[in-house]
């Protein structure tokens, strides 16, 4: 429970909100949905409470980034039966959106594209590989650091997958660029973090 009244239930990382998680706001807001690093961050829903009704009144179902909704459908609740207030909703403004539901999906694409390496970036290594995976690639990349200073740059990064068996060719490598937002430059490094996402990123584990 937080100072404000505030009261969450999920997952932790590191003493921080982080995964799925439900969290009730001191005003009778309700949230569910993913956390990163503190902040709603991915898919979830926020039930607005209307403080004269006494019930949950409108609900917005879609993506968050960085603690802030960015595209999804904002809609009114149907009547809660044990409240007589709710049976009488405010009704949102009528609209109309040609192809809304096409507009909606490729936007949450682009919105999951664009913070791919934000969350990516914020998952704990352990979730992505199993133990004997995770000891591969930590070999490999020791075997490319000799000098131990925790980074191999750019022009090693081949090499180090081929320790894996991993052969990414050169469009490969410009993608692992992108979702890590890092430049193409001569002096660009990976920390082992960074090497073992673009192995993820190379090689996904497909679902079971």
């Amino acid at each position: 429970q937080y100072a404000d009244g505030g009261v969450y239930e999920g997952d932790y990382f590191n003493n921080k909100r982080h995964g799925f998680g439900v969290f009730d706001y001191p005003n009778g807001d309700h949230f569910e949905g993913m956390w990163v690093d503190d902040v709603k961050e991915g898919e979830g829903v926020h039930f607005y409470f209307d403080t004269v009704k006494k019930a949950h009144t409108k609900r917005y179902d879609g993506e968050w980034v960085n603690d802030s909704p960015k595209c999804g459908f904002y809609t009114e609740m149907p009547p809660d039966e044990f409240v007589p207030a709710a049976q009488n909703p405010d009704p949102l403004p009528r609209v109309e959106v040609v192809k809304p539901a096409e507009i909606l999906a490729n936007r949450l694409l682009e919105i999951r594209d664009e913070r791919a390496h934000v969350r990516a970036k914020r998952i704990p290594i352990d979730e992505h590989f199993t133990p004997e995976e995770l000891e591969a690639l930590q070999v490999a990349f020791s075997r490319i650091d000799v000098a131990e200073s925790g980074q191999i740059p750019l022009s090693d990064l081949p090499q180090a997958f081929s320790q894996v068996g991993m052969e990414p060719t050169l469009e490969d490598l410009e993608q692992v660029l992108v979702h890590l937002n890092k430049e193409n430059k001569p002096d660009t490094t990976f920390s082992f973090a960074e090497f073992s996402q673009a192995a993820d990123f190379l090689s996904p584990l497909e679902p079971e």
